[in-house]
């Protein structure tokens, strides 16, 4: 029987989690900003670090929660433990090799990911010479932010959602100690690239010290199951990677069109995107719990009532954060990043950005809640036609808006895209009568 009490309690525990590692997150934007301002070498660093992070959340973070948390869930009825065990070994196995590849791609042919995802960069020689030291160690991170990814998917199927949720926190507070550190002693900021690299390191490490107590076994046997399910997994992965990873997927549109723009756009548009993050994190801990909840939950009526609730949670979010986002953004925008270096007209930027997002702010979090609805149904052509809409949309308005608005006609561009996959989304909703 569902309790809408329950899903509030697991849902606060991965909340205060993922507010405390936001909370080092905003630190170390603070310090980092007061250190390089808007500047060719913020540009570089953003991209070079954008490019594997942006990889680590199309690949692991809502892509595998939405394929492994109802696999398993099969799984658990049908199969014994053994075959869970083969097919996580072999995830991580496959996923390994995958990500070294791309390490080593990155750091043989970096011009060549410059040049799909941000061109631009090629033709500006100081942010292009800061990419070049940043990319080999932010390349080698997405290893490690994987492995993170996927204990922490474990863990959330077996209701062990805080240390996942606090597990940012670390790299956070890592990376910040290391800025810190090198302002002090005046160092050049070479620094940040091995920064990067060891606070990933620490992340996995953490995810893996909680993980460990699943007491899942490193072993690999023969068994005739695991290789068909291991097709489903990634039959079913791709589909639902592109769904679950659309906001991520306009980042990277975002990229390769800010990379054409006037030096600074980017570090504007990644800055407001961050403060965006307050009212995301707080979504993502909802999308956590409710993902295993409702794989779990057979019953239409429970099933209802999840939906509902959490649709409502939504709106209790939203609607008052859009509010403070149109109205107060900029001197939200001066708490957060008027220190060091950052110049009035950089407050200002960063605070036209955010009014614009103030309208999107709803659809950009409905659009993490809803496709939860369709993954635990096993429903991904839904999803999957609905990212499809929102790439296309978003990559011709932006290109439209852009050529006239520059930095904010991307961001339109964002708060359209977003508005046209919510609706996708909603008419489906209705259509499948799961509200």
């Amino acid at each position: 029987m569902f309790s809408i009490i329950k899903l509030l309690k697991s849902t606060s525990i991965v909340g205060l989690g993922t507010i405390i590692s936001r909370i080092a997150g905003y630190g170390r934007e603070i310090v980092m900003n007061a250190w390089m301002g808007t500047s060719a070498v913020s540009d570089a660093i953003i991209v070079a670090t954008r490019i594997p992070t942006l990889l680590r959340k199309v690949s692991t973070e809502g892509s595998l929660n939405g394929v492994l948390i109802p696999l398993i869930d099969d799984l658990e009825k049908k199969h014994h433990k053994q075959v869970i065990t083969n097919l996580i070994n072999k995830i991580i196995m496959i996923f390994s090799c995958v990500f070294i590849g791309f390490f080593l791609f990155e750091t043989f042919f970096p011009r060549a990911s410059l040049l799909m995802l941000a061109p631009g960069i090629l033709h500006t020689p100081e942010r292009l010479h800061w990419f070049l030291k940043f990319i080999p160690f932010t390349s080698l991170s997405i290893l490690f932010f994987f492995l993170s990814g996927i204990f922490s998917a474990l863990l959330n199927y077996n209701q062990k959602f805080f240390i996942p949720a606090i597990a940012p926190m670390f790299w956070n507070i890592t990376l910040l100690v290391f800025i810190l550190f090198a302002q002090y002693r005046k160092m050049d900021y070479l620094i940040i690239g091995p920064a990067f690299l060891i606070a990933t390191i620490i992340q996995a490490l953490v995810t893996f010290w909680q993980y460990r107590k699943l007491e899942i076994t490193f072993s690999i046997k023969k068994d005739k199951e695991s290789k068909e399910i291991l097709k489903t997994f990634f039959k079913n992965f791709f589909p639902v990677m592109f769904s679950a990873s659309i906001a991520q997927i306009n980042s990277v549109i975002v990229i390769i069109l800010t990379s054409f723009l006037a030096q600074g756009a980017t570090t504007y548009l990644y800055r407001s995107e961050r403060l965006l993050q307050i009212p995301i994190s707080l979504i993502l801990a909802l999308s956590t719990t409710l993902l295993p909840t409702l794989t779990r939950t057979h019953d239409k009526d429970d099933s209802k009532k999840i939906i509902r609730s959490s649709l409502l949670i939504c709106a209790v979010i939203f609607i008052p954060i859009s509010f403070i986002f149109f109205t107060s953004s900029l001197p939200l925008t001066k708490i957060v990043f008027n220190y060091g270096k950052c110049t009035h007209a950089d407050l200002v930027a960063i605070a036209d950005l955010l009014k614009v997002y103030s309208f999107g702010v709803p659809a950009f979090l409905l659009i993490r809640i809803m496709p939860i609805f369709f993954f635990a149904r096993k429903q991904i052509s839904v999803t999957t036609k609905g990212a499809t809409i929102h790439t296309i949309s978003s990559i011709v308005l932006s290109i439209i808006f852009m050529q006239q608005y520059q930095a904010i006609g991307l961001a339109w561009a964002s708060v359209f895209a977003s508005w046209l996959h919510v609706m996708w989304l909603t008419f489906n909703l209705i259509k499948h009568k799961y509200v």
